[in-house]
């Protein structure tokens, strides 16, 4: 059997004009890939509804037209994966607009639901294998709670008794993760940790999304770690940055006795998307073997990561004192951490978002509880 795994699909801007009910080829000329699929799966990262309140969060809200989800099922979509930093970005509302919209369709869902219990659940197939699927998202907003509506929250402890349940019903586990630094094709060396442990909890491949780049393929004993999958329909403020427009499609083809993945690159032409020519996916072949090869580096992987996120100093920083976009540019180019944050205030500051339970205060005080 073959499974076809995609990354984040948004319908607006300029692909918005795809996502039309009649249109059943909303992936131009890789269409084939999906209709050959026996099951195909990517991630939706907008709610499709037409509420207009937003929540208020860190970042932007974006919203898709509610005819998306027959769209992706009449392109050959089976089930959408909605554990992500968006879904929620209409309130409970949009969340459940968007299940509804996809119920109508036909299309199938994970990742998020009605409240938390519903948002875990596991998405099984059943093929000529029993395939599984559990979806996470990184804990920022649209999560959901016991009684609200959301995306499903990245919890290992949770994640684990979700693995060891599942695999007693399945012959191949995949689980999605919202995970990893926009923009870094790696993973932090925490995220790697955290990605090989749910190998060795029996997943046979973790895909992780969010990143918006084509990140590093890892073979980890006999399971398989994507960092990245770059953005699939996603036309947004970065359209014009090759790491933005570029991604991949994981093709996974299954027997009782064998597995073949291999990746199949591509790049948005807003709208739509198209097959990279052979120069390009020769270029494409050669960059994923570097990565790959990196990423098997433990020295590499810590030093390359130190490196990276030195940039963001004074945006963190300057966040932690509430300054909105404006602020953060200006102190941009001043020794504003050096002024602010000297040795004894980085101390408090690391033991607050370091320990436990101090974290564990902080976000329930946070969060008004």
């Amino acid at each position: 059997m073959k499974i076809i795994i995609g990354g984040d699909v948004c319908p607006i801007n300029s692909n918005r004009s795809l996502f039309t009910r009649d249109n059943d080829k909303l992936f131009g000329d890789l269409q084939h890939v999906f209709d050959s699929a026996d099951l195909s799966i990517v991630n939706l990262e907008v709610p499709l509804t037409e509420r207009e309140t937003k929540i208020i969060k860190s970042g932007a809200n974006i919203k898709g037209t509610t005819d998306a989800a027959a769209t992706l099922k009449k392109s050959g979509i089976k089930a959408v994966s909605l554990a992500n930093n968006h879904i929620g970005d209409y309130g409970d509302g949009g969340v459940t607009d968007t299940l509804d919209n996809c119920k109508k369709a036909g299309l199938e869902y994970f990742g998020a639901g009605k409240n938390l219990s519903d948002a875990g659940k596991p998405y099984i197939f059943k093929g000529e294998l029993t395939i599984g699927l559990l979806s996470y998202s990184d804990i920022e907003f649209g999560i959901a709670k016991a009684d609200k509506a959301g995306a499903n929250p990245l919890d290992l402890k949770q994640l684990t008794l979700d693995i060891l349940k599942l695999k007693q019903e399945i012959d191949y586990c995949i689980v999605i993760l919202h995970e990893g630094k926009e923009h870094y094709p790696y993973p932090s060396p925490e995220l790697q940790k955290i990605a090989r442990f749910i190998c060795e909890l029996g997943a046979d491949m973790v895909v992780c999304q969010h990143s918006h780049i084509s990140g590093a393929w890892e073979k980890y004993k006999n399971s398989d770690i994507i960092y990245g999958q770059g953005n699939l329909l996603f036309d947004y403020a970065n359209r014009k940055s090759p790491s933005w427009t570029n991604g991949y499609l994981i093709s996974i083809e299954l027997s009782e006795t064998e597995k073949k993945v291999k990746l199949i690159p591509f790049k948005q032409t807003f709208p739509g998307i198209t097959p990279l020519n052979p120069a390009e996916t020769k270029l494409f072949d050669e960059h994923m073997e570097v990565l790959s090869a990196n990423t098997s580096d433990p020295a590499f992987i810590a030093a390359n990561w130190t490196e990276f996120i030195q940039r963001f100093e004074k945006t963190y920083f300057s966040t932690f004192r509430g300054h909105g976009r404006i602020q953060r540019k200006v102190f941009s180019y001043l020794p504003f951490v050096k002024i602010f944050y000297p040795s004894r205030k980085k101390a408090m500051l690391l033991n607050v978002i370091r320990s436990r339970v101090h974290r564990e205060v902080i976000i329930d005080l946070l969060e008004g509880k």
